[in-house]
């Protein structure tokens, strides 16, 4: 069964949602009055700022439904399990019989071995024309 991935996370969003949307309200509200000046250049800032954090918040939420759906539909599809597939008996002794002719063609090479041992020597420094 699908869970929220991030316990309380959902919650959390949705509470900050709420306290910011009526700030924004209230902010929108005192900026359609007459703040001067800088009041008003304040006013922008901090309606700006939250209007940031809201949308931020919408984009938490989506990532967290999208999160639940995409479990849910993995949780549907049987996973954590993965099953076998199945075949024929003429199909599994063709796949055998090709892995066998991997195999073969993979003992014809030797592994170059990794470097273990480097040895840089740097020039004298020379004076730029």
């Amino acid at each position: 069964m699908a869970s929220d991935t991030f316990a309380g996370r959902r919650e959390e969003f949705i509470a900050a949602l709420e306290i910011l949307t009526r700030q924004i309200r209230g902010l929108e509200k005192i900026s359609c009055g007459e703040p001067a000046g800088a009041d008003l250049v304040a006013m922008a800032q901090e309606l700006g700022d939250r209007r940031r954090r809201r949308d931020l918040l919408l984009v938490g939420l989506a990532a967290l439904t999208a999160d639940d759906a995409a479990l849910a539909a993995l949780e549907a599809d049987g996973y954590p399990d993965m099953p076998k597939g199945e075949v024929t008996a003429a199909v599994f002794a063709e796949l055998q019989d090709l892995l066998a002719d991997v195999q073969a063609a993979v003992s014809e090479f030797e592994l170059i071995p990794a470097a273990s041992n480097i040895t840089v020597s740097l020039g004298e420094p020379a004076e730029k024309p």
